[in-house]
Parts: structure tokens; C-alpha cells; sequence
């Protein structure tokens, strides 16, 4: 590593020779800190920042580098890991997923590496080299040839070597001693803890780790339907959202708001393309700051904005409101445009409130597609609401 900066903030970074760890925690500071000296290897940091139980963790981003890849250990919503290399940049979250996601980026000739937190700024640009700091932001240069602690395989336990005893050959001369080595015993396993990834009983790389979890998102067991969309046949609710009409919207939408499912198919991208570009707008957002936003295509809302893992055929609008309390998410709600309707998908930490024409403001299902109808308005906090109207 050439050249580490920071600005200053409130998330715990211990960086050391070729591992950072960042933390929701401060109180793991010295625990960490004696870890990364210590050992240098992801692994026991995830032992240090599971000691009191993996419901227990905080949220962290760990990023461990060699000359030929970068490794990180992501949890929860809190960190995002920019990873820069010779074959492009790379974005990192967990978000939406229950325990953590591991990624890996092979590099050659050095690279960069940026870990955003989700606190505020608090001072000017500052060079670190190791240490123990409490940052919004670390920036990671990278040497051709990693100066820090490279990843080493696996320790092992090596039984000891048996005292060699001679046997004698006769006649002699003895053209050479032979020894008697005694069977080596069985190898003891350790018991895994509780944050550790497992992996094959021949595993001798921290290599292999990597991209061996299998995490699942808790909407991943949904039945879905790939070639249209689906709405959830719920007595009361509102299925006819075509532009401009309002049939239906003075029914009570009841307990079953969470029971409308809408989305369109992963295992066909182009068709997700074209439902995401139709010829024109579907409906215009009046936000009550008063800015409009014609709908055409993908539309994140929230304090700051970002997009991850779009196509050229579907980036987003990215709309920034102010939240002076921090009520609203980084992106808080999504809108898109499926068969020609307009589709608002809730992202953020806070939830919400989505009112249909004529009924009470509800709260909004967690990460789930609902239709929203001309004449809806959504409540996003600090004072921000979104109208649906016509377009014109």
C-alpha cells in the first residue's frame, strides 16, 4: 500500500499491512486493532467481530489484499467497498442480504480502494499509514506489488518430528540408517465458530473461502411468475391502474396490503429492458418541494441517490431531497414503469406511507413492486411527499 487518506467521521477503521477493517462498534477498537497486528487475515477478524454472537455483529466491511486480488467481507446497509483495478471499477454492498457477502477482484498492477460509511463528514482530508482512526471515508492506493501482509494458506498443524532410531543392518557395513517413524494420529478438527464460513476438510487457502457462501434474500423463496405482471387476487383491492382511471379507489385496502406482488422475471433481461422503456412517460412526480419528474424509465428517490447493477437499457434518474434528521434513506423508494403502468418499490430503513386515491395512507411492504395509480401520493419522511398525476 502507497498511500492511505481518510476524512474524518463516526464508523471504527483499523488499517494495518494489508487489511482494513471497518465497523459499526468503536467499543472493538483494541480487539481489532491486536487482531489485524496479529494474525492480518480476514478470518480473525470476523472471529474478533463475532465474540458475543453472530446476532450480536455489527455491521462491517473487511478488505484484505495481495499482488494478484482484492478480497472483502461485507454486512449490512452501513458500508459500500469501491474496488478500482485495470479491468474497471467494481461496487460492493450487502444490502438486503441477512448475514454477509463475500466478493473478490483480481488485480495485477495496482488499484484503488475507497470503503464509503453512512456517517456524516466531520473534518478535512487526512494521510494514515496504520492505526486506529474513526472515519466517513478511507481511500486505499494500492502498490504494483502489495507491500502488505500477503494472504497465506490456512495454518495447519504439523505433528512432531519422532527422535530417528537407528537400526542396525547386518552384515555390515551400513550403507544407510533406516527409521522407524510411527504412525501419524488423526488429525483433530477444529470445531468452526459461529462466523466462520465453512469449507472442505482439504481446504489449505484462505483462497478457497471465497465465493463459497450461498446467501439467499428473504423474497428469493417467492413463486414468481416470469412473463408478466402479476397482481394477487385480494378481495377489496385496486387492480385497475390504468393512467387517468380511479375505478375502484374508494375500496378499503384492508390487512392485505402486503399481498399485492408485482415484478418482472431475472431470467429474461431484455424483456425487463423493454418493459422499462416505453414510447413515453407513464405518469409525472410532483414532489411537494414542487420539482416534477416525468416517468419514462427507472427513478430513485432519497438523500443520496445511487444505482447499482443497471444495464444501459435501464439507469436510473437519481432525485435528491433534502432530510435534514436523516429520515430518509440514502435511496429511499423506487419507481419503474412495467406494462405501461407505474410500479414504486420501497427501499429504505424507515418504510413508506403509500395513499391510494380515496383510502388512508398505509405503510408500504418492505422491498416489494406495488402499481400506483394516478392520484396516489407516498410519504417518505421529513416532510417529503410524492403525487402521482397525468402526465401534461
Amino acid at each position: 500500500m502507497t498511500g492511505t487518506t481518510y476524512l474524518p467521521g463516526q464508523s471504527l477503521a483499523v488499517v494495518s499491512d494489508g487489511l482494513v477493517v471497518v465497523a459499526g462498534d468503536a467499543s472493538l477498537a483494541s480487539e481489532l486493532w491486536q487482531v489485524t497486528r496479529a494474525a492480518g487475515r480476514i478470518v480473525h477478524a470476523l472471529d474478533a467481530l463475532g465474540r458475543r454472537g453472530f446476532a450480536n455483529m455489527p455491521d462491517f466491511a473487511c478488505v484484505q489484499w495481495d499482488a494478484t486480488s482484492v478480497n472483502a467481507v461485507i454486512r449490512g446497509d452501513a458500508f459500500q467497498v469501491v474496488v478500482t483495478t485495470t479491468d474497471g471499477e467494481q461496487v460492493w454492498d450487502a444490502r438486503g442480504f441477512a448475514t454477509w457477502i463475500e466478493h473478490r477482484a483480481a488485480r495485477s498492477d495496482g488499484g484503488r480502494v475507497t470503503i464509503r460509511t453512512d456517517t456524516e463528514e466531520s473534518g478535512p482530508e487526512l494521510p494514515l499509514v496504520d492505526g486506529v482512526v474513526l472515519a466517513a471515508r478511507l481511500d486505499l492506493v494500492l502498490s504494483e506489488v502489495a507491500e502488505g501482509r500477503p494472504i497465506v494458506p490456512r495454518e495447519t498443524v504439523e505433528p512432531a518430528a519422532p527422535t530417528p532410531v537407528a537400526v542396525p543392518v547386518e552384515p555390515p557395513p551400513v550403507e544407510a540408517p533406516v527409521f522407524e517413524t510411527p504412525a501419524a494420529a488423526p488429525a483433530v478438527e477444529d470445531e468452526p465458530h459461529a462466523s466462520e464460513t465453512l469449507v472442505e476438510a482439504n481446504d489449505s487457502s484462505l483462497d478457497e473461502l471465497y465465493e463459497k457462501s450461498v446467501l439467499r434474500r428473504p423474497e428469493d423463496a417467492a413463486v414468481r411468475v416470469p412473463d408478466e405482471v402479476v397482481v394477487a387476487a385480494v378481495p377489496g383491492l385496486i387492480t385497475d391502474f390504468s393512467l387517468g382511471s380511479t375505478n375502484g379507489a374508494a375500496e378499503v385496502l384492508g390487512d392485505h396490503f402486503g399481498d399485492t406482488v408485482a415484478g418482472v422475471s431475472r431470467a429474461r433481461p431484455a424483456q425487463a429492458a423493454a418493459v422499462e422503456a416505453p414510447a413515453g412517460p407513464v405518469a409525472t412526480l410532483v414532489l411537494s418541494s414542487g420539482q416534477r419528474i416525468d416517468v419514462a424509465g427507472p427513478v430513485y428517490v432519497g438523500r443520496s441517490p445511487s444505482a447499482h447493477n443497471t444495464t444501459v437499457n435501464s439507469v436510473p434518474r437519481l432525485v435528491s431531497v433534502d432530510s435534514p434528521t436523516s429520515e430518509i434513506s440514502r435511496t429511499h423508494v423506487e419507481f419503474h414503469v412495467e406494462d405501461a403502468s407505474l410500479v414504486a418499490r420501497d427501499v429504505s430503513s424507515n418504510g413508506t406511507l403509500l395513499q391510494l386515491p380515496g383510502q388512508e395512507p398505509v405503510r408500504m411492504p418492505d422491498r416489494e413492486r406495488l402499481l400506483v395509480p394516478i392520484g396516489s401520493r407516498l410519504t417518505i419522511g421529513d416532510g417529503v411527499s410524492i403525487d402521482v398525476v397525468a402526465v401534461g
